[in-house]
């Protein structure tokens, strides 16, 4: 898998209920949307657009999942379901590939989730996997986005618990590293210019 014929794309990260995108829900969602195709000129730079929101998944959240994620019951009491979020998450990919760890997964719930709403699923978005293209590079070596950050010299999680901002704030440098070295670059990141955040109206800024 080559990080390469796309100039800007999605980096995505999820937390959950569980592992069965039929059955478990969506409770966190962070997206970065970046143009990969700035890292030419700029010297390791490139502006980004971020979304994130906490989900209410309308059922309990496990407790095997919040102790994964942090996220409880109570985090999401007066939060949204995911359909009523659902276009304006759409709408933020729109046509630009997704970059996930482990893209399947992300691309699964997804999927399930923009179904149940009515919303435009991401049949025609291209993917890329930044824990398989490790893994292409890596045979045989441990595959986890910590695992892979430390590779990669890309600094990792501050804590135990998984959480989709921080996930896909380092999934997104992995990419961009990935990205640098498929296009025949010094794999060197410098830092990145976030542009302000898209504001989701009932998320507590």
């Amino acid at each position: 898998m080559l990080f390469s014929g796309f100039d800007e794309a999605v980096v995505i990260d999820l937390e959950t209920t569980g592992l069965d995108p039929q059955r478990d829900r969506v409770v966190s969602i962070a997206m970065i949307r970046s143009r990969f195709a700035d890292l030419k000129r700029n010297s390791g730079m490139m502006e980004a657009k971020t979304m994130d929101a906490l989900v209410h998944p309308q059922r309990r959240i496990p407790t095997a999942a919040s102790r994964v994620n942090g996220i409880t019951d109570e985090d999401v009491t007066d939060k949204p379901p995911f359909a009523e979020i659902a276009t304006l998450l759409r709408d933020f990919i729109g046509e630009c590939p997704i970059i996930a760890h482990n893209v399947s997964f992300d691309r699964k719930f997804l999927n399930a989730e923009f179904r149940r709403a009515g919303v435009k699923t991401l049949a025609r978005n291209r993917s890329f996997c930044t824990m398989r293209k490790f893994q292409e590079l890596n045979p045989g070596r441990k595959k986890s986005l910590d695992d892979v950050a430390n590779w990669m010299g890309v600094k990792g999680r501050a804590g135990p618990r998984h959480g989709a901002i921080e996930d896909t704030r380092i999934t997104w440098e992995i990419a961009a590293r990935f990205y640098m070295m498929d296009h025949g670059m010094k794999a060197t990141i410098i830092g990145w210019r976030p542009t302000p955040g898209v504001d989701l109206p009932f998320q507590d800024q």
